[in-house]
């Protein structure tokens, strides 16, 4: 009798999954879609200084949706941009005589991409110097 139990049980367990499997239609079955690609990369950036105000301008890159724009040093300020630069002040937290790392990073739907980079000094008060 344990034997024709063992037996049931895996034809009762070999009934269900084939009842589960062909009762799948094409709209429940679930579909392999591909990731979206990678944005290409930002090839320049360019730093400009004056006073209190560093711009940063880059190339653009396919498949970006937006950038972020980063001033990495003593602290880190960053910025969205959907365009093509990206303005910084001490009213976004720039100190003055530090040395920041620019870079931008290209944002797509496939997720981020590093670019290039540059260095850029602040001096808020240029007259000091002299």
């Amino acid at each position: 009798m344990k034997a024709v139990r063992a037996s049931r049980g895996a034809w009762w367990v070999t009934m269900v999954l084939a009842a589960l499997v062909t009762g799948c239609g094409d709209d429940e079955a679930t579909q392999v879609v591909a990731p979206e690609p990678l944005p290409g990369t930002v090839l320049s950036i360019q730093a400009t200084t004056h006073g209190d105000t560093v711009w940063l301008s880059w190339s653009g890159a396919s498949g970006a949706a937006s950038y972020r724009a980063e001033l990495r040093g003593a602290t880190t300020v960053s910025k969205t941009a959907t365009g093509l630069s990206a303005m910084f002040t001490s009213k976004d937290g720039l100190k003055d005589a530090t040395t920041y790392t620019a870079a931008v990073v290209a944002v797509g739907a496939g997720g981020e991409t590093s670019g290039a980079q540059t260095t850029v000094e602040t001096d808020f008060f240029p007259w000091d110097d002299y």
